[in-house]
């Protein structure tokens, strides 16, 4: 059976809808926040005459418009919503003009977020940059006295030949307080150990070649004055096409890793 045309013309229906929003502010050049107040107002009348009023709203950057115009059943009335949602600048977000735009921490790996961790760990006594002058005989003297050397153990020679115990080369080291301090017992000192993660999206699986270097965290993270950072092997997060990486670095004490082991 084939179908049957009626002669039924097309007509527009009454109900109508039109819909703005303005700034068309987005993506990362949107250096603002919501701070989650809003106004709302409401009109009736023609259509024609509330299009025009809808399309002459007042917006701006911090007051971002959303308006909503509905022409009603009856078809000779509309009604216009209009909503302001308030914004301000993002933290961090340079004033308009100056050239830099706010990126969300963790966006790139030029603005990752970042996590510290602080443990502490037994470093040995002689290690520490208090005694990093020490040389020669006195570390040994007092290496041995760490190691249960007795005092009066000859552990040397003079230059005549005479034996030398170790009392007498501790005599000789200048810092009888650290001395002192190695005869009570106290054989170590506790050290802070710092780890700074750097976590970011990434468009595609880092290289690895570069762990277990030398190697300043990504961004903006400052460095104490002496000391520099070796990087770990990176975790790496694959969810599809989604790619995130986590960087961890460790602090070295006063006077760096050494460049001979960590280069």
């Amino acid at each position: 059976m084939g179908i049957i045309d009626f002669n039924v013309s097309t007509v527009e229906s009454v109900q109508k809808v039109r819909r703005i929003q303005r700034p068309a502010a987005t993506g990362e050049a949107d250096n603002y926040v919501a701070t989650g107040d809003t106004l709302e107002q409401r009109w009736t009348g023609p259509w024609s005459k509330l299009e025009q009023k809808m399309l002459a709203l007042d917006y701006s950057a911090t007051s971002r418009l959303s308006a909503t115009l509905t022409r009603t059943a009856d078809g000779s009335l509309a009604e216009l919503t209009a909503t302001w949602s308030e914004y301000i600048k993002a933290p961090g977000a340079e004033s308009a003009g100056g050239g830099t735009d706010y990126l969300l921490p963790g966006c790139s790996r030029e603005a990752p977020s970042y996590s510290l961790q602080v443990t502490c760990v037994q470093e040995p006594l002689l290690t520490h940059p208090k005694y990093e002058n020490l040389e020669g005989k006195a570390l040994t003297a007092l290496k041995l006295l760490m190691d249960g050397t007795k005092e009066s153990d000859v552990v040397s020679q003079d230059e005549s030949g005479n034996p030398v115990t170790l009392q007498e080369l501790l005599a000789e080291v200048g810092n009888q307080d650290l001395v002192n301090k190695i005869r009570k017992g106290q054989t170590h000192y506790m050290a802070p150990q710092i780890a700074v993660t750097a976590r970011y999206k990434a468009s595609r699986i880092p290289d690895t070649g570069n762990a277990f270097k030398v190697s300043n965290p990504p961004g903006n993270f400052s460095t104490p004055s002496g000391c520099d950072w070796l990087q770990l092997v990176p975790s790496i997060e694959a969810h599809g096409k989604e790619v995130w990486v986590s960087e961890t670095y460790l602090l070295s004490g006063p006077g760096g890793w050494d460049p001979d082991i960590y280069g």
